[in-house]
Formats: C-alpha cells, sequence, structure tokens
C-alpha cells in the first residue's frame, strides 16, 4: 500500500511518522490496523523530477507541422452501425494531412503506427503544429461499448 515519504528521515529517523501513516492508510482501506504488528517496507519506489536541460523535444512539438507529398485519396467500404449497411469512405494518409485542414467524417485515417476511424458527422481539424482535433457528432448514432 502506498505510503508517500517527503525525506530519508522518514525511513531512517521519524520511523513512527511512517507508522502512523500507515496505519491510518490501512484502516481507511480495510477497516482496521494492527497498530502493535510490526512493519516491514517490501517495496520502496523513488520518483525523480529534474529539469531538463534539452530542450529539444520541447522545440520540435512547437514547429509548424511540416506535411509529407500529398497522397491520392482512396474510397473504402466501412460498417460503422449496419454491418448490412456500410458507408463509402474517404481514407486518407495522416503524414500528408496539412495544417489548416477540415473535413467532416466519415473517414479512415491511416498512419505508419495506427489508424483513426472518424465517424459520419465527426469534425477532423488539423492544428498548425498537426495534431488532430476531432469534434465528435452528437447524433453519430454510436452507442457505447
Amino acid at each position: 500500500m502506498p505510503i508517500a515519504v517527503d525525506g530519508p528521515a522518514m525511513l531512517t529517523q521519524d520511523t513512527e511518522r511512517m507508522r502512523t501513516l500507515f496505519h491510518l492508510e490501512h484502516e481507511q482501506r480495510y477497516g482496521q490496523a494492527a497498530i502493535e504488528e510490526a512493519l516491514e517496507i517490501v517495496n520502496l519506489r523513488l520518483v525523480l523530477t529534474a529539469e531538463r536541460a534539452d530542450t529539444r523535444a520541447e522545440t520540435w512539438l512547437a514547429e509548424p507541422w511540416q506535411p509529407e507529398a500529398p497522397v491520392a485519396e482512396e474510397m473504402r467500404e466501412v460498417i460503422f452501425t449496419n454491418a448490412s449497411e456500410p458507408v463509402r469512405t474517404r481514407v486518407l494518409w495522416r503524414p500528408s494531412l496539412a495544417a489548416g485542414t477540415s473535413f467532416v467524417g466519415p473517414a479512415v485515417i491511416e498512419e505508419p503506427n495506427s489508424t483513426i476511424l472518424v465517424y459520419p458527422g465527426d469534425l477532423v481539424t488539423v492544428t498548425p503544429t498537426g495534431h488532430l482535433v476531432i469534434d465528435i457528432a452528437l447524433d453519430s448514432g454510436r452507442t457505447a461499448p
């Protein structure tokens, strides 16, 4: 059961504070605590947050999107809600979508490592940095899984 440790003294000097926090958490989680029992720490996880001197990733993410050369759009029959009524659907290559591009689904957006299914009526917009923003149509006929 995780107990936040705010410094090494909590594990080496102020162990009573650790015991108290453990028993409070145990009581809250299980409805009882065995205060007289010895505690044994069997796992210790260190999380470190440090400033990075390297800003390459931030710089790259903030750069304007540079799409690949345009790729011819294809069409495909896709089943959205009714297997007996496939919908003729645009198939787009994600790396070639220019910033500012906006369109309404249906669409299949393919890229090297994933495929995005855009339901009929959903609005897709490519941001200046190349992210896809998809506004979901409320009347799409989708049902929760």
